[in-house]
């Protein structure tokens, strides 16, 4: 993974999972079971401590559930990556 990608992950990731929590009335510890993590992994990844591995990501996408939304959480995900990769070039 690119600098770029790991920074637009730090930067949406963090936000979309506190509303999804929110949205769903699950605790963090309910989260992080419907993610397969651990309750300090899924704090570190609410907190942008950590980063979301590919199937951590995926099964995030797949709680969201509106498809209309998942859709907009990957191109908003999409769009924060096209922005750090073209503030990195020279």
């Amino acid at each position: 993974m690119t600098s770029a990608s790991r920074n637009a992950m730090r930067d949406h990731v963090p936000n979309a999972l506190t509303e999804l929590r929110k949205e769903l009335r699950h605790t963090k510890e309910e989260m992080a079971v419907r993610l397969n993590i651990s309750p300090r992994s899924y704090y570190d990844l609410e907190k942008g401590v950590s980063q979301c591995s590919a199937p951590v990501l995926v099964r995030l996408v797949n709680l969201i559930p509106d498809p209309e939304r998942r859709l907009c959480f990957l191109e908003q995900l999409q769009a924060r990556m096209d922005q750090y990769e073209n503030a990195a070039q020279p």
